[in-house]
C-alpha cells in the first residue's frame, strides 16, 4: 500500500477510531485506552475492528489477534505519514506529564537564542530527551521562532541508500515542516555534490524564505550512525553550516539542534565534527524532587519510605516511573512490597521490556558477554567501543569513574537471576 492509498483509507476513519488507534499504536492495551478515553474495553475493540476493516487489513475471516497485528503492521509501514497525521496527539500529551527540568531548560533557550548556534543534547532512549526538546521547541515558538523538527527514526531505510537521496529527503521535509513548497526539482543542479546542493537549498531558499530565526531540529541521529559513509559526509555538513554563521550573515539566522542516544562510535575527522563545537546538554535521570513532581502531576500518592523505595529500585528513569505510577494507580488493589517483588522478574510489570532485553542480548554474544563482566563488576573491563556504545544507547548501563555499571536495581536483579542463561 503507498502513501496516498493509506491516506486516502485513513480519511474514513472516525475521530474516535484514529484516537483509539493511536493510542494502541503507542502501546497502550485495551484497558489503558478505555480509561483514557473514559469508554468500556468492548468499546475499544469494536473501534479496532472497524478500523482495521476500513484500512483493508482484516477480513470477516480473521481472528482478532491477526487484525491488531495487521494494523501494527500497515502503520509501521506507514510511519512518517501515521506520525505526521498526529503531530498534535503526542505533542499534547508531553504538554500533559512534563516534568521541569529549570537547568536543562536554562541551557537550551540560551544556547538556541545565539545566532548561527549548533546545540547537541544527548540521552539514552527513553530517559525523556525527546520531551524536554518538544518543550522547549514550543516554547521558543510561541517567542517567535521558526521550528523544524525532523526525527531519522521516521526515514524509511531506503532514504538512507545514498547520501544524495538522504539529502534530497532532508530537505524536503524540512520544507513540508515549514509549510514552504519544495523546490528541488529547480534548484539541485546536477553538476553540483550533495553536499553543495543541500547548502545551497537552505541558503537560497529555506533561509531566505523563512524570516523569522530557525531551529532545525534532527533527533534521533543515532540511526545514520550504521551509515558510516553518509554520516560522515551530512556530519561534516552541519559542521560546515555552523561555521558559515560567522563568516555569512543569513547562516546566523540557523539555529541547529541534534539529538542522539549516546556518543557516535565512527571516526570523524576533528575539523569535520559537529560533536567538538557549540553547546551540549546530556539530559540524566530525574532527581529525588522530581520524582515527587512526577507522583504529583500523576496523581498518585506514596509516603516518603515508599517513594524511596521506588527510586532504589528504578533510579531516576523516567520511563520506567512513568510504568510504575501507572500500574499502582490502576491497581490500588495490589500491595507495594509486593510490586516491588514483583517488578525484576518475568510475572512483573516489566516483563515485556526485560524478556525483550534478554532476547536481543541472546542474539548479541558480544552484548551478552560485556553484560555479564558488568554485572559480576569486573575491574579493568575489557569492551569495545562499539559493544559499549550499543548498551549505553539501549540504557541497560551507565558510566561512573570511567566504569560501565547497571543503570538501575531492576536490571541488576533481573540479569543477575538469569545470568546462566545469557
Amino acid at each position: 500500500m503507498n502513501e496516498q492509498q493509506f491516506e486516502r483509507l485513513a480519511k474514513a476513519l472516525s475521530n474516535a477510531e484514529k484516537e483509539i488507534l493511536w493510542l494502541f499504536w503507542s502501546g497502550k492495551s485495551d484497558e489503558e485506552v478505555a480509561k483514557s478515553l473514559s469508554i468500556t474495553p468492548a468499546t475499544v475493540r469494536k473501534h479496532l475492528s472497524n478500523a482495521a476493516r476500513k484500512l483493508g487489513v482484516s477480513n470477516e475471516f480473521e481472528k482478532n489477534y491477526n487484525q491488531r497485528e495487521n494494523i501494527l503492521a500497515l502503520l509501521g509501514e506507514q510511519k512518517k505519514l501515521w506520525m505526521s497525521m498526529n503531530q498534535d496527539k503526542f505533542v499534547s500529551e508531553d504538554a500533559q506529564f512534563y516534568v521541569s527540568r529549570p537547568k536543562l531548560e536554562s541551557l537550551f533557550q540560551r544556547a538556541l537564542s545565539q545566532p548561527g548556534a549548533l546545540l547537541r543534547v544527548k540521552a539514552p532512549q527513553s530517559m525523556g530527551k525527546t520531551t524536554l526538546i518538544n518543550h522547549c521547541l514550543r516554547q521558543m515558538s510561541s517567542q517567535g521562532f521558526a521550528v523544524a523538527i525532523l526525527s531519522l527514526k521516521s526515514f524509511d531505510q531506503a532514504d538512507f541508500s545514498s547520501l544524495e537521496r538522504f539529502l534530497r529527503m532532508l530537505c524536503i521535509e524540512v520544507s513540508k515542516e515549514l509549510k514552504i513548497d519544495e523546490k528541488l526539482d529547480e534548484l539541485w543542479e546536477i553538476s553540483s555534490g550533495s553536499k553543495s546542493n543541500a547548502t545551497s537549498y537552505f541558503e537560497n531558499y529555506i533561509l531566505m524564505k523563512t524570516k523569522e530565526p530557525l531551529i532545525l531540529c534532527i533527533d534521533d541521529v543515532d540511526e545514520i550512525f550504521l551509515y558510516p559513509d553518509i554520516s560522515r559526509d551530512f556530519f561534516g555538513m552541519i559542521r560546515a553550516w555552523f561555521e558559515r554563521a560567522m563568516r555569512r550573515p543569513i547562516w546566523r539566522q540557523l539555529r541547529s539542534l541534534i539529538s542522539y542516544s549516546t556518543e557516535t562510535y565512527i571516526q570523524l575527522d576533528i575539523n569535520e565534527s559537529p560533536f567538538n563545537v557549540g553547546e551540549f546538554i546530556e539530559v540524566s535521570e530525574f532527581s529525588s524532587e522530581q520524582i515527587q513532581e512526577l507522583l504529583k502531576i500523576h496523581g498518585l500518592v506514596l509516603d516518603s519510605n515508599r517513594i524511596q523505595q521506588l527510586e532504589e529500585l528504578l533510579g531516576g528513569h523516567p520511563h520506567l516511573l512513568q510504568q510504575a505510577i501507572a500500574y499502582l494507580k490502576k491497581h490500588p488493589e495490589v500491595e507495594f512490597d509486593q510490586f516491588l517483588t514483583d517488578a525484576p522478574s518475568d510475572v512483573g510489570i516489566y516483563n515485556r521490556l526485560l524478556q525483550k532485553y534478554f532476547v536481543n542480548l541472546k542474539k548479541l554474544p558480544d552484548l551478552s558477554k560485556a553484560l555479564k563482566n558488568i554485572l559480576n563488576a569486573e575491574q579493568n573491563q575489557q569492551i569495545e567501543i562499539l559493544t559499549a556504545y550499543r548498551l549505553l544507547s539501549m540504557g541497560l548501563v551507565k558510566r561512573q569513574n570511567k566504569q560501565l555499571i547497571i543503570r538501575c536495581n531492576l536490571y541488576q536483579k533481573y540479569f543477575r537471576s538469569h545470568i546462566k542463561e545469557l
